[in-house]
């Protein structure tokens, strides 16, 4: 049996002690968790500890080699799976939302987000639609030098918090667009972006408005959070970024409005003051049928999480070996 201990709580994750359907295939796979830090076979982590607490642990626990595993793109931004080795360090390992065996499919990590099935859109009150503040953005903290999060990968920032927090602001002075979120300045946030029951908070949000800007905080393959299917849930039209990241391998061209469509970005704004109803409908509905038909085949959820979870266990066995 191959012993795994946790350097942190891995919250969120599939080693994180209250996942009991991933520990259960773990351990029918021959691994498990210990809570002997000198009786295991490979520390698990979601942060990189430094090479001064690498030391430590090999001082005091052995010469246990290290498995890096998150699925946060800004919990570790390496792009290849082993760091840098020295002599007198243990082996380091990474799965990370670029390693490519994290994120298999936009609905990997985050097929919690579907949930019940979404009703079509048949009809719009106009008046309704042409005249509320009618788009909603969840940015959940101001940052007041957002270019300082530029990631760079083959030539190209892939960092999206610039280009989503500068949309959310000129959204906010053409009077389209409500923020939530904390620290915005001069009064331009109208209430938080979490609470205690935030999942239905969010819902009862959403369902007040037409459209929601819900581009990621980075660009990559796969990397597909919650933002898209809340917002479809809530039979709110997204906005999304949907160039190099694979989205369109599950949403069809014209469902959601694509942010990479428009130079400059702001343009997307006259595109959405001139959508008309039919519009509208059509491309929420081609967006709600991605959402349904995902609901109807929870199999291929569930095939898509397990192949992530042969993947780790793949990975662990091939470091131990």
């Amino acid at each position: 049996m191959i012993k795994l201990y946790r350097l942190d709580s891995m919250k969120y994750t599939p080693f994180a002690v209250n996942n009991a359907k991933a520990n259960n295939f773990f351990r029918q796979h021959n691994i498990e968790f210990t809570d002997s830090a000198s009786d295991c076979d490979l520390f698990i982590t979601r942060r990189n500890p430094g090479i001064r607490k690498r030391i430590n642990l090999m001082i005091k626990y052995g010469d246990h080699p290290i498995l890096l595993w998150t699925h946060e793109p800004r919990f570790n931004t390496d792009f290849c799976a082993q760091l840098k080795s020295y002599s007198i360090l243990p082996k380091f390992y990474i799965m990370n939302v670029y390693t490519g065996d994290i994120h298999i499919s936009n609905y990997t990590i985050y097929s919690w987000a579907i949930r019940e099935k979404v009703p079509l859109i048949q009809k719009i009150n106009n008046s309704a639609f042409l005249n509320k503040t009618r788009c909603i953005a969840f940015l959940s903290t101001y940052i007041p030098q957002p270019e300082k999060f530029t990631l760079t990968k083959d030539n190209r920032n892939i960092n999206l918090t610039e280009i989503r927090q500068n949309l959310g602001i000129a959204g906010y002075r053409k009077g389209l667009v409500d923020i939530y979120g904390k620290d915005w300045p001069n009064g331009m946030s109208v209430g938080e972006s979490r609470n205690d029951n935030w999942l239905d908070s969010k819902q009862d949000i959403l369902k007040k408005y037409d459209f929601n800007l819900c581009l990621e905080n980075t660009n990559f393959d796969y990397y597909c959070t919650e933002k898209i299917w809340d917002s479809i849930a809530g039979s709110c039209l997204p906005i999304y970024f949907g160039k190099y990241n694979r989205i369109y391998e599950t949403f069809p061209k014209n469902s959601f409005i694509d942010v990479a469509d428009f130079y400059p970005h702001e343009d997307i704004f006259n595109f959405v003051e001139n959508m008309t109803e039919d519009e509208y409908i059509e491309r929420l509905n081609l967006c709600i049928s991605v959402y349904n038909n995902l609901a109807d085949n929870r199999d291929r959820i569930k095939y898509k999480y397990q192949k992530m979870l042969v993947n780790i266990i793949e990975r662990i066995n091939e470091i131990l070996s």
